[in-house]
């Protein structure tokens, strides 16, 4: 899943050569469906993103930028950890900034953006660090949105089913609506908010094994061989033509300036 900023936890090198191998089958591994479609619009419309300067922490391969530009007229600038992802959409488009940065070290002016978007990134970064910046880079009216899948929900993903660690490992990585709504506040926004979007995802046996075989997502480096490997042969044997699941995504909201009403 999104996993595209430089990460700098005690699993940093790993995800950056994680994120290296994979960037050339990104796009390919973990393609834009309709679950995407259907979070991108709560997306723009919460945070208000149509027409608006808007910066990327996390690109990846920029494919949120490239939407955010050509469907809602937003002016982007894309910030990713990985050259090697960032390779990927500078070929896609010309009409957006790429640039090599940290979500912890923005190379921007304060003041800057009145937007600040990450999808599904948010997990890879130093939180205070990563918000205070945010905070920073936004104009005095500014807003700062993620989206990140909900925790809670995680027991009940496909790959829970054949990795017994996998749920507990993502668990310990991704944020939960408190401690974003925390973590927001704390690095002086006003008045965070979270809003909630509830998911069924289906995918094909074989784009499920393609997935697991190559390790598309980065959770999959932090289980053992052994469990893998094991887990693996389980799903070889036993997975269903087509596996759904649910899916709960968190939209994290905070603003520089008071929230009225």
């Amino acid at each position: 899943m999104h996993h595209r900023e430089m990460p700098t936890g005690p699993h940093a090198a790993g995800e950056r050569d994680h994120f290296a191998r994979l960037a050339a089958r990104y796009d390919r591994l973990r393609p834009l469906d309709s679950n995407w479609e259907q979070m991108l619009a709560p997306l723009v419309d919460e945070a208000q993103l149509a027409g608006r300067r808007v910066l990327e922490v996390g690109t990846g391969t920029g494919r949120l930028a490239v939407a955010l530009t050509e469907r809602y007229a937003c002016s982007v600038v894309a910030t990713d950890g990985s050259a090697e992802m960032l390779a990927v959409g500078q070929s896609r488009t010309q009409g957006i900034r790429f640039e090599q940065a940290l979500a912890e070290r923005l190379p921007f002016q304060s003041q800057t953006f009145e937007r600040v978007v990450t999808y599904m990134a948010v997990h890879l970064f130093d939180r205070p660090c990563a918000f205070s910046e945010f905070h920073r880079v936004l104009t005095t009216d500014g807003v700062a949105a993620i989206s990140t899948p909900d925790p809670d929900s995680f027991g009940g993903f496909v790959w829970a089913s054949y990795f017994p660690s996998y749920a507990d490992v993502y668990r310990a990585r991704f944020p939960s609506a408190q401690s974003l709504l925390d973590e927001l506040a704390t690095a002086g926004f006003r008045s965070p908010r979270v809003v909630r979007l509830n998911q069924q995802k289906s995918i094909s046996r074989e784009e499920a094994l393609t997935r697991i075989r190559e390790r598309a997502f980065s959770t999959f480096q932090l289980i053992g061989d052994n469990e893998f490997e094991a887990g693996l042969r389980q799903a070889e044997e036993t997975m269903p033509p087509q596996v759904s699941y649910p899916v709960v995504w968190l939209i994290a909201l905070g603003s520089k300036a008071p929230v009225e009403g």
